[in-house]
This record gives structure tokens, sequence and C-alpha cells, in this order.
């Protein structure tokens, strides 16, 4: 049969040209071995084929002459050829087999060669759209796919709108106990429990267009998978922060006096008017220095002050030691009236409850040397003012999120979780099968395996006739396949909550565990099929008729939030219960919400 190829360069406005090929000595047959069709990695898009074009007069205007040293093609354009043709760039290429659509690539240049008789001849690559979409990725973080504009107010509203599923929503503020508040209470609900969920499409769609990518199928726009959502997972609901928080330089002053040994002081932080901020107030009678709610951060202060003497010394000869912060000075006879010193000090990073006062410690050691004891004087040191950061530039600090806080969801997603082992994990969860589409080459389909080969029951619709693609010159062998697992034993990852462990100490296995016995293939070893996410229980306890799931260590009398494992849930919509109150402990503007008679379901 005689073949007959077609490649054509096209640009990205649509613009397209027709190479001129000899195609006696073009050659890109796709024939593929018996063995070879069971590898589902040997794809037609994978290839890559070198070729060689003459020097026609049609192909030198489209490849704009390139042979010619002086000119110059602007890569800020769409236009590829032609006059604005480059060989250090691709060009997207499709190649016709008669009249066939072979495969989609991309046309590069490698070489050009000039003969005595002054005939030009292209070197050049085409290469198949292999999307290595994973590789791409790489060990990004899961939060480089959130760009942090995606931001809204967490408040009893948005909570409570959030439970209604439309079309385009992002979050999710799920009825979860997080273990949040001291005594169970069935008529009070502490809102540190609601905590953003985040819907799994909204994952999806953050990945595939960081990375340029298109995804489509029948199953990521069913309700299944886009009502499924993860939970927050920190200890914590907060959000960090990778900059300065707060600077200022306080006001106040103040003067202790010592004697000779160690002693220990706290400045207290004042400031000359009221300051409130996101995270910090500065309020009260002295406007001190107050954490507005729990802050992990590093706290740095550079403290102005003076060390003299308060009475002076009647020997001009004397000689003393004093270490303010670690930092050391000497005051000898020449230092009567005292010296200005600074006391640096960087508060390692730690947790700051909120609503406390905060102040700066000094820490002073002083004694005398060459000084009569009679003549020893008290010291003074006297603090004028203070310079502090809270926090730094590259360091995460955490800041506990209140009502009225603004949210964005790279703040409350997994952190530590890369994008290659969440989109492993999902399509592991769902059975799901991720392949180039044909039609895209920036695309992929998405579809669970059933539907994937349930479309080889109807062959005249979805397979290709691949009859002439096969080699049956030297034979074949049909392999048998006997080897099966006697078992396919389904797993969740296990994780520490409470109800996990209970249920675990009492049945010896993991919550949601299931296994599908092979009754007619006994003679191996079942097979583990496991997934990074962990099962949630869904709860109803004693003290109310709230039907929940549970994320939290601890016993039921005194309840704790921890860092979990990622779980997956499902909006179940709205159910009744009975009227419960949520409560705003820990929040700076206190009180309740009152009369709530609904939660979400999972």
């Amino acid at each position: 049969m005689n073949i007959n190829y077609k490649i054509f360069l096209v640009e990205p406005n649509g613009n397209y040209a027709e190479l001129d090929l000899d195609t006696s000595a073009v050659d890109f047959t796709t024939t593929f071995s018996v063995s070879n069709i069971s590898d589902i990695s040997q794809r037609k898009d994978r290839l890559s084929k070198n070729l060689v074009l003459k020097g026609t007069k049609n192909n030198n205007r489209i490849l704009g002459n390139c042979f010619n040293f002086s000119r110059y093609a602007d890569g800020s354009l769409d236009e590829k050829m032609f006059y604005n043709y480059s060989p250090n760039r691709a060009v997207d290429c499709v190649v016709f087999e008669n009249s066939t659509m072979l495969f989609k690539g991309g046309f590069k240049l490698q070489e050009i060669d000039k003969d005595k008789n002054g005939n030009y001849t292209y070197q050049a690559i085409i290469t198949g759209y292999f999307i290595n979409f994973l590789g791409k990725i790489g060990d990004a973080l899961l939060t480089s796919a959130f760009t942090g504009s995606d931001s809204h107010t967490f408040n009893m509203n948005t909570v409570i709108n959030s439970w209604i599923y439309n079309t385009g929503q992002t979050f999710i503020y799920p009825s979860i106990d997080f273990g949040s508040g001291i005594v169970p209470n069935a008529y009070n609900f502490d809102i540190g429990n609601f905590r953003t969920g985040v819907y799994l499409k909204t994952y999806f769609d953050n990945i595939f267009n960081t990375y340029g990518y298109s995804y489509s199928g029948d199953f990521i726009n069913s309700d299944l998978f886009k009502k499924a959502y993860i939970p927050y997972t920190e200890e914590s609901f907060s959000k960090n922060v990778q900059s300065v928080i707060y600077s200022a330089q306080t006001t106040s002053g103040y003067t202790w006096y010592f004697t000779e040994g160690n002693y220990e002081a706290l400045y207290s932080i004042e400031m000359d008017s009221a300051v409130s901020t996101d995270t910090i107030t500065v309020s009260g009678q002295n406007n001190e220095f107050i954490f507005k709610k729990d802050v992990k951060t590093q706290i740095t202060s550079t403290v102005n002050c003076d060390i003299a003497f308060s009475i002076q010394p009647s020997d001009p000869t004397y000689n003393v030691d004093i270490f303010l912060n670690h930092q050391y000075y000497n005051l000898t006879g020449a230092d009567l009236t005292g010296i200005t010193v600074t006391a640096n000090y960087t508060m390692p990073y730690s947790a700051y409850t909120g609503n406390t006062a905060f102040g700066i410690p000094l820490d002073i050691y002083y004694s005398q040397r060459d000084i009569d004891a009679s003549n020893i004087a008290p010291i003074a040191l006297t603090v004028h003012y203070a310079d502090i950061i809270v926090g730094a530039t590259g360091l995460t600090s955490t800041i506990a999120i209140k009502s009225g806080d603004t949210v964005s969801l790279k703040d409350v997603i997994p952190q530590d979780i890369t994008i290659k082992d969440f989109l492993k994990s999902t399509l592991q969860f769902y059975n799901l099968y991720m392949i180039e589409d044909p039609n895209n080459p920036n695309g992929l389909i998405i579809e669970p395996y059933d539907i994937f080969y349930n479309r080889c029951q109807n062959p005249v619709k979805y397979a290709l006739d691949w009859t002439h693609k096969l080699d049956l010159s030297k034979g074949y062998k049909m392999t048998i396949s006997t080897d099966l697992p006697s078992a396919y034993q389904f797993k969740f990852t296990d994780d520490s909550d409470y109800y996990n462990d209970l249920y675990k100490q009492k049945y010896n296995d993991t919550y949601g565990n299931f296994t599908i016995s092979n009754s007619a293939f006994t003679g191996n070893d079942a097979k583990d099929i496991q997934v990074s996410f962990s099962p949630t229980v869904i709860v109803l306890e004693n003290y109310d008729d709230k039907t929940m799931a549970a994320i939290w260590k601890g016993d039921l009398t005194k309840k704790e939030s921890f860092k979990s494992n990622m779980r997956l849930l499902y909006n179940n919509g709205t159910g009744s219960c009975q009227s419960y109150n949520v409560s705003s402990v820990n929040v700076d503007s206190g009180g309740t919400v009152t009369g709530h008679t609904v939660l979400l379901q999972v």
C-alpha cells in the first residue's frame, strides 16, 4: 500500500503551512509488535523522528530563509513561521498518514547544510507530544499551585452559606468535631471546630492551571467528584506568614536598681498610642503590647538603655563588669556618669498565647573589681525605648484564625504534601486512569477503571483499527494470566485520632478497610492496595443528637486537636438537629451565635 505523508506547521493564531516532502525519503511507519500492544506506554504520540528537508522555495519561505545570518526574529510575537521563524524555538506541527492524522508534535531545526552548488538542506526533528505531567510537577508542594488570591472572610455567615454546594464553589466549612472547646456540651459548639475544607475539584483546577494543562472526563463532572473535599489537617486553625508581622518602637521608660549579683527584669512594651492589627493590639491603660490571638513566631528586640551608678563611687579607680543579655560592658573610673548601651535579644521561635501582655526579658549580671567593698554603689539600668520586630522575612510564623479574619485557601490546604503524592493518592482512591487527550496536546482525560475499560465493549464507536499495525510475520506467543491474587485488600492509612485508635484496639484492623476475595483462585497471596488518605469515623455522641465526623485525640472528657493525615469527605447536604449555640470561645469579640438547628452531613 502506498503511504503518503504530509506535515503542516501550525502557529498559535491558527495559521498553517505545508512543508515540501521527499516522500521516498520519509518514513513514519507505525508498526507495533504484538508484545508492545499490552504496554500502554507504547503510544504514537511518543514518536520522535529525524527529518531531512530540501531547501525548496516553499520550505525556504516557511522557514524564513533562516540560513541568512543577518535576519532577525521577534520571540514576543505569536507568528512562528515565514519572516519570524527562529530555529531556537519549536513550532507545532501535525503529521498526516494517508489523510489520517498520525500524531501532533513540535518541529525544530537542528542543522542547515549548503552544498557546493548553493543548495540548502535542512536537518530537522519532530518530537511527538508526550505529556509528562508528573515530570513537570517534580517535587513541588500543593501550596505552590495556590496563589493566595482566593480568599474570604471567616464568620458564621460564611460557614452556613458554604454548606449549600454551588457550581464553582471552592471551599466548605464542614461540621466536624476537631476537639476545639474544653467541655462537651450538647447545646454549645465551639466555632473553632469550623475549619476550612477545600473541594477536590479546586485542587485539580489549580494544579492543572498552574502547569498549563487541562483535564476532562465524565467522572470529574459528576457530583461524586465535585462535592468531595479534603478537610483541614493542621493541629490549630491557623495561617502561615513568611514576613514581618509587626514592627514598632516603644516609648515607655523604666529604671531598675541593682547591687552585685544576677538579676532578671521584664521590660513591659508600651506605646504612645493605641494600635490594632490582625494579630496585635496595643491598648489598655498603658498601651501595652498584646497578642490578640495565639501566635508562633520569633521576636527580635533592640533595647536602648543607660547603665550608671545611682550614687557615684568614692573610689575613682573603680572597675566593674556588667553583662546585659550576654553582652559584656566594663565601667572604669572614667565612666563616672555611666554609659549608653543597647541590649539585643531574639526570643526563639515559640508559641505565644493570645490576650496576654508581652515584655522583653533583660538578664543583668553586675560585679565589681578593684574597688573597696565599702565604696560599692548600686547601678541604675534605665531603658529609654526598644525597637521590636515580630516575625521575619523567610520565617514561617503561624497565626491563629479567628472570626472576622481573612482566610486564603493557600493557608488552609495541607502544607507538607507534594502535588505528585496528592494526585497519586486521589487517582488511586477513585481507581482513576489518566491518559493523554489525542485532540489536545496539553490535555488529560481522567476516567475511572470501569468507564475506561467498558469502552472495549463498544469497539465500533471507540476502538481504532490496528489490523495493519500488527507484525505477525514472526508469529506470536499468548500467555494466559493465572497469577491472580487470592484477594484484594483495600486499605486506608492509619491515623491516631480517638475513634480510629478505639476501632483498631477492638477489631485489630483499620476502620474502613475491606477485602474482596477471589474464590476461583486461592493459591496466591492477597494483594494490598493502600491509599494515603485516612478513614474518618462518623459519630453520634451520647450527649447530643449531632451526627458528625470526629477528628480529635484525647478522651471524651478532654478532647485535643491534632495534626491529622489527609481525609476525603463528601458534602452530603444539611440535616436537622436540636437547637445549639455556636460559641465564640477565644475570639476577641466574644459572645455566641444562638439557635442553630442544622449542620452539614458527611
